[in-house]
């Protein structure tokens, strides 16, 4: 199996989100520009874009923004791992050595190796 410890974080957390009073995902900590709906909505946001418009060359699915609720973001952040558990489980090793193209960065640091979707 790909990656076999990647959602145990998930399984502590997920849980723990669920049961979260909604004033706490949004207040903001002292030390931290963001508050909790942010970054899981980022985390979510981030991965539908580097497995969808990076990885497969579709087009991302979820649909997060600012005016979403707590429901929402977490409804989004467990869509978004279902659906890469799905893929994962189905890609084989000429699909995970695909390469992938990515943009140059402004301060021009490469990757160590050649991208791949592995």
């Amino acid at each position: 199996m790909l990656l076999p410890y990647r959602n145990d974080l998930r399984k502590i957390l997920i849980p723990y989100l669920n049961n979260l009073d909604e004033e706490f995902w949004f207040k903001k900590p002292d030390f931290y520009p963001n508050n909790l709906a942010w970054i899981i909505s980022h985390i979510s946001s981030s991965e539908d874009y580097w497995v969808n418009e990076i990885g497969l060359k579709k087009s991302c699915i979820l649909n997060l923004n600012d005016a979403c609720s707590p429901k929402d973001i977490l409804y989004s952040y467990i869509q978004i791992r279902d659906y890469t558990d799905d893929i994962l489980h189905i890609l084989g090793d000429s699909l995970l050595n695909k390469l992938v193209e990515i943009l140059k960065f402004s301060d021009g640091w490469m990757p160590p190796s050649v991208p791949t979707l592995n």
